[in-house]
C-alpha cells in the first residue's frame, strides 16, 4: 500500500492510497481515533472491491498519516469536503462515488449534498438531519470534561501524566487533542436532510445502532420519498456496521453496480 499525498489549500497534507480499476470509489473512515484508512484493507474491503472499483482510501485530516490540526476551524466540513475533492483531483478523477462509515459518513453526505461530481454516496451508521443529534449526548459531556483539560494543557498547568490512569489511557489512544476540535466543529456542521442529496444514495444502519437506526425509521417515509434506499441489518452493532464485511458488501456493491 503505497501512500500519496496532497496538499489542502490551508497547507493541510492528506495521505490516501490507491488500488485496483475501474470507476472511482473513494473510501472514508471512522472516527473517534479508533479508525484510519488502513481499517478498509485491513477488513478485506478493498481486496473485494478492486475488481470492480479504482478505490481511493484516504485519511481524513486529523487522522492516520494526514496532517493533524488542533483547532475547530481547521475541522469545518468545507475543508474536510474540500480535502476529498483534492485528492480526486490528485488522482485524476473528475467524477466518483463515495462511501462513508460513521464520522465518513457525516462526511459523505454533506459532500453529496453540495457536489455535483458525486455519482453515487453510500451513507454507513449515521442518520440525516444533524451531525450530532441531540440524543448523542455522550458527544457534549466529552466535550464539557476534555475542553478544560487540553486548555490546560496548553497553557503549561497540566501534563499528561497528570492525569488519572484511566483519562491518561483516553488521552493516549483516542487523540484527545484532535477530537475535542473536531466534535466542537462538528457543532456548526450544516444539517443534511435526504432531500438535500444530488445523487443516488443508500442509507445502512443496523438495528442494534439504537440511535442512528430510530432517527432513521422515524425519517424513513421522506428518506424514500427522496429516492435514498435505506438498509436496515438486523443485529448489528454500530462496530459491526463496519467489521461484518459479508454482510454490509453486498449490499453495497449492489447498489453501487446497480
Amino acid at each position: 500500500m503505497a501512500t500519496h499525498y496532497c496538499t489542502a489549500a490551508d497547507g493541510i497534507k492528506v495521505a490516501y492510497d490507491v488500488s485496483g480499476s475501474g470507476p472511482a470509489l473513494i473510501l472514508l473512515h471512522g472516527g473517534g481515533g479508533l479508525y484510519d484508512r488502513r481499517m478498509w484493507h485491513k477488513t478485506g474491503y478493498v481486496e473485494r472491491l478492486i475488481d470492480h472499483f479504482t478505490v481511493i482510501t484516504l485519511d481524513i485530516r486529523g487522522n492516520g498519516d494526514s496532517d493533524h490540526p488542533t483547532t475547530p476551524d481547521a475541522y469545518d466540513i468545507h475543508r474536510i469536503n474540500a480535502d476529498v475533492l483534492t485528492v480526486a483531483d490528485d488522482c485524476g478523477v473528475e467524477s466518483f462515488s463515495v462511501w462513508g462509515f460513521s464520522f465518513g459518513g457525516n462526511i459523505a453526505r454533506c459532500l453529496a449534498a453540495r457536489s455535483d461530481r458525486i455519482e453515487k454516496a453510500v451513507i454507513g451508521g449515521v442518520a440525516f438531519g444533524s451531525s450530532i443529534p441531540e440524543s448523542m449526548t455522550w458527544v457534549a459531556d466529552y466535550i464539557a470534561k476534555w475542553e478544560p483539560i487540553i486548555e490546560a494543557m496548553r497553557r503549561g498547568e497540566l501534563a499528561p501524566d497528570d492525569l488519572d490512569k484511566k483519562d491518561q489511557k483516553v488521552y493516549k489512544h483516542s487523540s484527545v487533542d484532535v477530537w475535542l476540535p473536531i466534535y466542537q466543529a462538528m457543532k456548526s456542521w450544516p444539517t443534511v436532510e435526504a432531500a438535500d442529496l444530488l445523487c443516488p444514495a443508500l442509507v445502512y444502519v443496523g438495528t442494534k445502532n439504537a440511535n442512528a437506526c430510530n432517527l432513521l425509521k422515524a425519517d424513513e417515509s421522506a428518506i424514500r420519498a427522496a429516492g435514498v434506499r435505506l438498509i436496515v441489518l438486523d443485529g448489528l452493532t454500530h462496530l459491526q456496521e463496519f467489521n461484518q464485511i459479508d454482510a454490509v458488501l453486498p449490499v453495497v456493491i449492489d447498489f453501487l453496480k446497480g
